[in-house]
């Protein structure tokens, strides 16, 4: 194996920015860090008029690695928290072809390694602590991660379609208030993760829930949506890469939603609220779908049933455990996501209640107009 080719071929793997940073906060939410540092460096190219992204640090206070754990940290297809053993290596040369970790384990030192796509070695860790930009969180011990030179950053990195985005993805960890058992209940392990860029002050990121059922922080005025269903149900699934040729059991969690009457009030054609600030975007309809509560993607398409204008009206949830990975077709950079067709059939039946009590309302308000 030629090394410099086989990096550059992980290169090419088509991860995007967004991706690539998450598969490191997963990595620092699976070392039971609280908190979660991303601090993006951006500047304006010559001959260019907007910022890219040139330089990330991450920065958790979780459980660390001691020196024989850092030394493997950047082999892949050898995990230390994850399941495929992939995410700190492809994400971060997606992005980058320099690579540094620093991490401490508790009541030991800081141990560092360097992963550089130009070297055909990994050079073993050695005690070295990380620069002082890089501790700005309580703790003493923790896992920094710092991309340098980033090369491959989307050509417009939108910073608050960013921060929105993990708001939506990692709800499940930094909302105050989840959703059990149909109730709304307050989060008693709640993970906070933080955004600067340059030397802007740090941003809490707030947890965004595509069902509109919990409060939205940044519009508490609004009405929130009717949990219609929040049911889990056991499947069977063959888990992956290992010599175990067992069936294990997985759950999964299904959760409907209806959205206010309110935000189906329309005055013009093609369903577009008076309040367009109120508006449920298409883009965010349909079915979320997550891995142990972290969403892997939205609006989902359902084989099977075709999708009509009226589906951002109603709101699905599908959050299953990693022994499915293969029911849901999971791929080991977790950028695939299919619905099967056992579970089309469970769905139906909801789908097809929702959609016909919206158009009921519908053309109630229709005949009032007329």
């Amino acid at each position: 194996m030629q090394p410099a080719l086989t990096w550059n071929s992980f290169r090419n793997l088509g991860i995007t920015t967004e991706a690539a940073i998450a598969e490191i906060i997963d990595n620092s939410i699976q070392a039971n860090a609280k908190n979660i540092k991303v601090k993006l460096f951006q500047s304006v190219l010559p001959g260019r008029s907007k910022p890219r992204v040139n330089k990330i640090i991450f920065r958790d206070d979780g459980n660390g690695m001691d020196s024989k754990t850092t030394g493997y940290a950047f082999t892949v297809g050898r995990a230390s928290n994850g399941k495929f053993g992939v995410g700190l290596t492809l994400s971060s040369i997606a992005c980058c072809k320099v690579v540094e970790l620093y991490s401490k384990a508790k009541n030991s030192d800081w141990y560092y390694c360097k992963l550089d796509v130009k070297s055909p070695t990994i050079p073993q860790p050695i005690q070295k602590d990380p620069p002082d930009e890089c501790l700005k969180l309580e703790g003493d011990q923790g896992t920094v991660v710092v991309w340098n030179d980033i090369d491959r950053t989307d050509a417009v990195f939108d910073n608050e379609k960013f921060i929105q985005g993990l708001g939506r993805t990692y709800r499940k960890f930094i909302g105050e208030m989840i959703i059990e058992n149909g109730k709304i209940v307050q989060n008693k392990n709640i993970v906070k993760i933080f955004v600067e860029i340059n030397e802007e002050k740090s941003r809490q990121i707030h947890a965004f829930d595509p069902l509109h059922v919990i409060p939205n922080n940044n519009r508490p005025e609004d009405e929130t949506a009717k949990l219609i269903d929040d049911s889990e149900m056991v499947y069977e699934s063959r888990p992956f890469f290992t010599s175990d040729d067992s069936v294990k059991d997985g759950k999964i969690r299904i959760r409907f939603s209806l959205t206010p009457e309110s935000w189906r009030n329309t005055r013009h054609s093609g369903l577009l609220p008076e309040n367009k600030a109120r508006y449920v975007d298409a883009k965010n309809e349909g079915v979320s779908v997550l891995r142990a509560g972290r969403e892997l993607a939205y609006n989902v398409p359902i084989k099977g049933i075709k999708k009509e204008t009226i589906d951002r009206f109603w709101c699905c949830e599908i959050d299953f455990d990693p022994t499915l990975d293969v029911f849901f077709k999971i791929n080991s950079l977790k950028n695939t996501v299919k619905i099967d067709k056992k579970l089309t059939q469970v769905l139906g039946p909801t789908i097809e209640m929702m959609r016909n009590e919206i158009k009921k309302d519908l053309q109630k308000e229709r005949a009032k107009r007329y």
